[in-house]
């Protein structure tokens, strides 16, 4: 498992292909914009490009393999703590980071 913390228009990336951006954060949770392909069980490939509602402990299910959820909201600082649980072989990773990277190598 993997905790992020992300504001308002930053994104995280799980693996290569699966790209998850706060959109909008409040006190009972955020909107996340998922695009790319779900990953595991009878979704596996299947394209996403859209938003979630997610609550405080909310779940979102990307396949069989990926599961995000929201540990925390810290409202003050508009960020939220988003918890991503996936195989071992994907990288999860801010953004700003991935795009610096060679994707060679992840």
């Amino acid at each position: 498992m993997t905790i992020i913390s992300r504001k308002v228009d930053e994104s995280l990336m799980i693996g290569k292909r699966l790209m998850v951006k706060v959109t909008d954060i409040d006190s009972t949770g955020a909107r996340l914009w998922v695009r790319g392909q779900c990953v595991g069980g009878p979704d596996d490939g299947q394209e996403l490009d859209r938003a979630f509602e997610l609550g405080i402990s909310g779940e979102l299910r990307l396949g069989d393999l990926i599961c995000i959820n929201i540990a925390r909201v810290a409202v003050t600082e508009s960020r939220v703590y988003l918890s991503v649980n996936a195989p071992r072989h994907f990288e999860v990773l801010r953004k700003e980071i991935f795009d610096t990277m060679s994707h060679d190598t992840l």
